[in-house]
């Protein structure tokens, strides 16, 4: 299954810019030459095949087995106020009470494990420092961070209603205040 693999997680709260990340992580390690192979969620962490250098699991919510088989974390984190106005703007009802509880336990499961933490507020106002410091996690500082920065900002969300299998966006995603 996952023999020679290194696991990396993403593991950010909901809207917080962690499909962003996730995009960022993936296009860094394919710049570098390592083959990667993508994972939607940890249910299928064990039902994984194939033969590359680093799995991203991309997930909102934290299991222990998914945690047992982390390499590397990385989190992403954006205010509650903002992810519950974000979630609205995005077209879900508002999360309740009990929903953003469940959200924050599980960011902060990954979180107290995270080699990287990125903040909304840096994502937006700071990109290039965000790029740099997750380069520096992937020991990837031979590539050009704008080269990169650029890469991942060129990307799009797909013009019809499905989620990209590549970029995990969908065609309403929108990466803003």
């Amino acid at each position: 299954m996952l023999r020679g693999s290194r696991v990396i997680v993403i593991g950010g709260i909901k809207r917080s810019g962690s499909t962003w990340q996730y995009n960022l992580v993936r296009l860094i390690l394919e710049a570098t030459g390592r083959s990667v192979g993508l994972n939607r969620g940890i249910r299928y962490l064990g039902k994984y095949e194939g033969d590359y250098d680093d799995l991203i699991v991309k997930t909102h919510f934290h299991s222990d087995r998914a945690e047992a088989a982390a390499d590397v974390v990385f989190t992403s984190y954006r205010p509650l106020d903002q992810v519950r106005a974000s979630l609205e703007r995005f077209g879900r009802k508002p999360p309740s009470s009990e929903e953003i509880e469940k959200l924050v336990h599980h960011f902060r499961l990954w979180d107290r494990i995270a080699d990287y933490r990125m903040e909304y507020a840096d994502l937006l106002s700071d990109p290039l420092k965000v790029t740099m410091e997750t380069m520096e996690v992937l020991h990837a500082g031979s590539l050009d961070p704008v080269q990169v920065l650029a890469e991942v900002n060129s990307l799009k969300p797909p013009s019809d209603e499905h989620q990209d299998p590549l970029t995990l966006y969908f065609s309403n995603h929108v990466t803003s205040e």
